[in-house]
């Protein structure tokens, strides 16, 4: 198939892309690129809101991520891990190292080893609590 024929073999009409000196033509021409270039920049504002969007979304999903870790902190650190009867309030497992891994039924604080453990709460540990290989 040659260059200049189309698929159904008629030749192409050629066109004609030498500026036009026909004042309404111009206008028209004039008129199109207008109303293109703001339709660009309504479909660029419009991105450019959703990147804020996303950005103050993200920022204000981190800030609320820090005020829940502060808070969580700040009720471990307040917490005497300790039931009303004065037992430590730490159930956990041991792992296959040994290791002994225990968390506050109260706040959830953990403390991996028992050498971790404040030495009064490690005096009223019940083993019962504890699982994993002797």
């Amino acid at each position: 198939m040659k260059q200049t024929e189309s698929l159904t073999g008629n030749t192409p009409t050629p066109i004609n892309l030498t500026p036009s000196s026909d004042p309404e033509t111009i206008a028209m021409q004039k008129q199109l690129i207008q109303m293109q270039m703001l339709e660009l920049q309504e479909r660029l504002q419009e991105k450019e809101a959703k990147k804020a969007d996303l950005l103050r979304f993200q920022l204000a999903r981190k800030e609320e991520i820090r005020a829940k870790d502060a808070q969580e902190l700040l009720a471990q650190n307040s917490c005497g891990h300790k039931k009303p009867n004065g037992y430590a309030a730490l159930d956990g497992q041991k792992d296959s190292y040994g290791v002994t891994h225990l968390i506050c039924n109260y706040c959830m604080k953990s403390f991996d080893g028992l050498e971790n453990v404040p030495a009064d709460l490690r005096r009223t540990l019940d083993s019962n609590r504890i699982g994993g290989p002797a």
